[in-house]
């Protein structure tokens, strides 16, 4: 084995490992403040990187199609739970006007960067809609009933990301075109700033963080009571946004050594 074929080897262990070290915290952030196993935290994987794909590459962008849905959805929740009849028809009148200004402006050549940004807040409001939508009303279910719940998003999700985006590979362009040196060896210097941000954004959730949350959303703690519902029905929302912000930058590492990031759907 040569020296540049163990170097590539190496950055690409670190990067995936980061990757799945981001996704394995996602899970645990879910579990520790809502204690749902979070089984389509996968899925927010890939529809972070898919949108990301879309911005930069002129392809679909069904992730913001889908978070205009999912915006909708949580709108007429909303209203039905105060009753607010009169006002039923705003929400899918919005989701249409803005599907509609999504479509006129495309196609998308965001630079990758700034996709990346679109497609984190994306996922991120995409991942706390779904909650309400999904996990809250079942709030005094157990665990098993919210495997059920969350499995069936792992299905829906995956479905549409076929409708969106069907079977196939895309390519995310690399963010930066500099090689880092190794003796006579070169790799991309973007993996060393993907392992960065990976690494910033682990640290960014410590555990003191997860155990403050974790208080304020569990019923039996003094805590709990202290904050009252709303401010836990809040805690549960942050933590899948964060947990869909993570899961967002597991798909869009721009750090790989070939320069591209695959996003296959096949």
């Amino acid at each position: 084995m040569t020296m540049s074929t163990a170097l590539f080897l190496f950055v690409t262990g670190l990067t995936n490992g980061a990757i799945y070290a981001l996704l394995g915290l996602g899970l645990v952030l879910i579990y520790n403040v809502t204690r749902v196993i979070n089984i389509a935290q996968g899925e927010f994987v890939m529809l972070g990187a898919l949108t990301a794909v879309g911005l930069t590459t002129g392809e679909a962008t069904g992730g913001i199609t889908l978070a205009i849905l999912a915006g909708a959805a949580w709108a007429l929740l909303v209203l039905l739970r105060r009753r607010r009849w009169s006002l039923l028809w705003l929400p899918p009148l919005g989701a249409l006007a803005l599907s509609w200004l999504v479509r006129v402006a495309g196609p998308y050549h965001l630079p990758p960067l700034l996709a990346v940004l679109v497609a984190t807040v994306t996922v991120a409001f995409v991942g706390a809609a779904l909650y309400r939508l999904t996990i809250q009303p079942a709030a005094a279910a157990g665990e098993v009933v919210f495997l059920i719940i969350t499995t069936g998003l792992y299905l829906g999700l995956q479905g549409l990301g076929l409708l969106f985006w069907g079977p196939g590979s895309f390519s995310f362009p690399s963010v930066h075109g500099g090689q880092i040196a190794a003796g006579a060896d070169r790799c991309p210097d973007h993996a060393a700033h993907a392992h960065a941000v990976l690494q910033s954004g682990g640290r960014s959730l410590p555990d003191g963080g997860q155990h403050g949350m974790r208080r304020v959303a569990d019923d039996d703690d003094p805590a709990a009571h202290v904050a009252g519902a709303p401010a836990r029905q809040l805690v549960h929302v942050v933590a899948h946004q964060l947990a869909g912000r993570g899961s967002s930058h597991d798909g869009l590492d721009p750090g790989r050594p070939s320069g591209e990031v695959r996003a296959d759907r096949g």
